[in-house]
């Protein structure tokens, strides 16, 4: 996917390999990841990004718009992040590399749709843990890689998924994946996910 590929990653975060439990203050559970599975959608198209923003769209106004819409809405509207592009490219083939969202303007998306969203980089897991503990929603740009088990380079991140819920009890991070059909609830552990998402720098779209 594009233009997730083309996050700058923050030298600094690169520390954040291996977190762990690392920086998280106490043991708890936060979200609630039970109740926002029904809002995962597989995508159809190289739209993880866009697919993660309705699910978030549907979480905090209870009405998510179709891939359809979204999409219709995002290549046709200008980045504001990368000027000269849309915010979002389907692309002519399926390996196609300008294909994908620029992750910076989900919260363009977002707004679009009512719903209040900024984009961070450089975070970490108690700033996560922290809008989910507040009823806030949680994309992040990361490396499918290590999320789905897979054999391809983890250097990059390539992939945008909503975080719904963190139990640092059972070092477990509870996610929706639109990249698989069976991505609703997806769980891994608080180690897989904070290598796989120190690849964008710890980037991420959250909303108020």
């Amino acid at each position: 996917m594009k233009k997730i590929i083309a996050s700058t990653i923050a030298a600094a975060a690169l520390v954040g390999i291996g977190l762990g439990l690392s920086g998280v203050a106490h043991a708890e559970t936060v979200g609630d990841p039970d109740d926002m599975a029904g809002w995962h959608t597989a995508q159809n198209y190289d739209d993880c990004a866009l697919m993660s923003a309705a699910d978030v769209v549907g979480q905090m106004t209870g009405d998510a718009p179709s891939e359809e819409e979204i999409i219709d809405y995002a290549q046709s509207t200008p980045s504001v992040a990368e000027p000269g592009d849309m915010i979002y490219h389907q692309g002519v083939t399926d390996d196609d590399p300008d294909a994908g969202t620029i992750f910076k303007d989900l919260p363009i998306v977002l707004a679009h749709y009512g719903v209040d969203g900024k984009y961070v980089g450089g975070s970490n897991m108690d700033a996560l843990m922290g809008v989910l503990r507040d009823g806030g929603a949680v994309i992040v740009n990361l490396n499918s890689q290590y999320i789905w088990g897979g054999d391809g380079q983890k250097t990059d991140p390539d992939h945008a998924l909503v975080v719904t819920g963190v139990d640092t009890d059972n070092g477990i991070v509870h996610m929706n994946d639109s990249g698989s059909e069976d991505g609703a609830n997806e769980q891994v552990s608080i180690d897989t996910f904070t290598a796989a998402w120190q690849t964008s720098g710890n980037e991420m779209v959250v909303t108020s």
